[in-house]
């Protein structure tokens, strides 16, 4: 039983490292887009001033 026990234990951690990989990933990708977006929005600007 303690060996199960163990077992359960080492795939509940791998899936959340996994998880909080995942996580890390998708932000950097969204951090990306933010300052991709933020820069076409500054070179808009710069193209048609208001």
């Amino acid at each position: 039983k303690l060996e199960f026990l163990r077992h359960m234990l080492i795939i509940v951690v791998k899936s959340e490292v996994l998880n909080t990989a995942r996580l890390n990933v998708n932000r950097n990708a969204a951090l990306k887009m933010v300052t991709i977006e933020q820069l076409t929005a500054e070179e808009f600007r710069h193209m048609n001033p208001m």
